[in-house]
C-alpha cells in the first residue's frame, strides 16, 4: 500500500499566492511526479489554490475503478491540516465525459478544499505484473501497464493550470520502454538515482482543455509506454510483413486516434452544425464541407496541414 509522506511545504509555497500569474490562473501545481514500478505505478500531486478560479486544479478524474490505494491532505495557512487516506473519504460526483459526451466519468476533490491552501494527492495503480505476483500466477508474457491500458498507454505531465515541476522516475526494474513528446518545445531534465532514472520537466505553461481535441497531441510534455516491438526481421520467418505492421496498427497506434478523443457535446452541435443544408452531388457536398472546415476550424495547437 502507498502511504504518502507528504514533503513540509515550503515558505515559497505559500508566497506564490502573491504571484500576478498564479494569482490569475487561481492555483498552480507545484510538482507533478509519476514513478513506474514494475508491480505499480506511484502518481502525487501538489496544488497550490490561490482563488476560486483554482479550485478545479485540486480535482481528478477519470481514474480507475480499482487503485491499490489513495490518499489526500489539505493545508491551511494557519497550519492546519486535513487529511484522507482512503478513496471513499474523498468528495465524489458525476460528470459527462468530455470524450463523447454521454459516459458518466467521477470527480474527485479532497473535502476542506478552499481558496487558500496546498493540496496534495497521491494515489497507486497495480500493473498486470503486479497483479500476477500477488496471486503468484505464472509471469510469461504479462506486462508493466494496468490490464485496462493493454500495450500502451500516455500521461499528460501538464494541465489546465501551470505547473512548477513534472517528474518522471522509471525503475530499472521497469522494462518497458518509455518515450517523451515535448510537443511544445519543453525542456527535459535527465538524471539518474541508485533506484533508476529521472525525467524533469519546469515551468509548463497551463493549457486550457479544447471542445473537441486529440489529448494526446496536446502542447504539454507527455509521457507514454508500451510494450516493446519485436523486430520485423525477426518475426519475418513466421508471419508475413504486412500481417506484422497490421498488427502493430491495431496494437500500438490506432488508440492514438479512438482512445484519447474529446469530442463530447461540443463536437456533436458543431459536426451538425457543419452538416446542414448541404445539397447537390458529393462532390458538391464536399467542397461545402471543406470550405465551412476552413472557416470555421482553428487548430489550438499546431498548424493545419
Amino acid at each position: 500500500m502507498l502511504e504518502a509522506k507528504w514533503p513540509p511545504i515550503p515558505p515559497e509555497v505559500w508566497a506564490l499566492k502573491a504571484d500576478p500569474e498564479v494569482a490569475a490562473k487561481g492555483a498552480v501545481v507545484v510538482e507533478r511526479k509519476l514513478d513506474f514500478q514494475p508491480g505499480w505505478i506511484d502518481t502525487t500531486l501538489r496544488v497550490r489554490i490561490v482563488g476560486a478560479a483554482g479550485l478545479a486544479a485540486a480535482e481528478v478524474r477519470d481514474l480507475p475503478e480499482l487503485l491499490l490505494s489513495m490518499e489526500a491532505q489539505v493545508t491551511y495557512p494557519d497550519g492546519k491540516v486535513q487529511a484522507v487516506g482512503k478513496r471513499k473519504d474523498l468528495l465524489s460526483r458525476k460528470e459527462v465525459s468530455a470524450e463523447d459526451g454521454e459516459k458518466l466519468e467521477e470527480v474527485l476533490v479532497p473535502p476542506g478544499v478552499t481558496t487558500d491552501c496546498v493540496v496534495d494527492l497521491a494515489w497507486r495503480e497495480q500493473t498486470a505484473y503486479g497483479q500476477a505476483m500477488q496471486i503468484r500466477k505464472p509471469l510469461g508474457g504479462i506486462g508493466y501497464l494496468p490490464r485496462r491500458c493493454g500495450n500502451f498507454w500516455w500521461w499528460s505531465l501538464g494541465s489546465a493550470y501551470p505547473t512548477r515541476t513534472a517528474v518522471v522516475q522509471r525503475s530499472n526494474e521497469f522494462f518497458w520502454s518509455l518515450s517523451f513528446s515535448t510537443p511544445g518545445g519543453h525542456e527535459m531534465e535527465e538524471g539518474s538515482t541508485s533506484m533508476g532514472a529521472t525525467f524533469t520537466f519546469r515551468n509548463v505553461p497551463g493549457y486550457p482543455p479544447a471542445p473537441f481535441a486529440n489529448r494526446s497531441l496536446r502542447p504539454a510534455p507527455r509521457v507514454a509506454v508500451s510494450r516493446p516491438l519485436p523486430s520485423v526481421s525477426y518475426l519475418q520467418h513466421d508471419v508475413p510483413a504486412t500481417e506484422y505492421w497490421d498488427k502493430v496498427t491495431e496494437l500500438y497506434y490506432q488508440g492514438w486516434y479512438l482512445k484519447f478523443l474529446d469530442k463530447g457535446e461540443p463536437y456533436r452541435r458543431w459536426s451538425e452544425a457543419l452538416r446542414a443544408g448541404l445539397s447537390g452531388g458529393p462532390r458538391a457536398r464536399a467542397k461545402e464541407i471543406a470550405e465551412r472546415l476552413n472557416r470555421r476550424t482553428v487548430n489550438l495547437d499546431q498548424l493545419n496541414f
